[in-house]
């Protein structure tokens, strides 16, 4: 997963950013085989209990890279993006459950909202109609969950898939059942498969 969590740490007090996607930001300025520097900025939550958040602005890093780093798997990173209902949304987390016969289950959160792909019989690139049976979106927001299996319409496109990776776009708008309809804009997903 590209990202991580900004914590503050101060006597016995400990601040946390939120898995929001969106707590703040930490921008690589140079990167070298002996040394990475860059600079960071977030907004942390306490742990425990009440108080006022911690703001971090203008931080600043510069670490010199010592020994021999170990190789990272192939899948290693994965990311989803887009406009969900107007909003911008980025996931904290992303999760693969399955990658088997060509049935691909990936899906990703925040603290607010969560996104799951079903996409069966993929053998390769291209564009795949929503629909109930081959591609199936669905997003959970609080308690209201829209799902494309109840209605709606859109376009998942598999833009890579490999051995170890899974990359599109999507854009669609989906029903919840009733009357409520959710739209996902410049959707993205690049997934690391296991």
């Amino acid at each position: 997963m590209f990202g991580g969590i900004g914590t503050v740490t101060d006597g016995a007090t400990t601040w946390m950013t939120p898995l929001s996607g969106a707590a703040g930001t930490v921008t690589v300025t140079a990167l070298s085989a002996t040394s990475i520097a860059g600079t960071f900025s977030f907004t942390a939550s306490p742990l425990v209990g009440g108080g006022a958040n911690r703001v971090v602005t203008s931080g600043s890093f510069d670490i010199p890279i010592t020994g021999t780093p170990a190789a990272l798997p192939a899948n290693a990173g994965s990311s989803m993006s887009g406009t969900i209902g107007g909003a911008a949304w980025n996931a904290a987390t992303v999760v693969t459950i399955s990658d088997t016969g060509g049935v691909y289950a990936f899906g990703g959160s925040n603290t607010d909202t969560y996104v799951n792909f079903v996409l069966s019989s993929i053998s390769g690139t291209g564009p795949i109609d929503l629909n109930d049976t081959t591609a199936i979106l669905s997003i959970q927001s609080g308690i209201t969950g829209w799902n494309s299996q109840l209605g709606g319409s859109g376009t998942v496109t598999i833009t890579e898939l490999s051995a170890s990776r899974i990359k599109g776009t999507v854009s669609a708008t989906i029903e919840d059942g009733a009357a409520s309809t959710i739209t996902i804009a410049d959707g993205a997903f690049d997934v690391g498969l296991p």
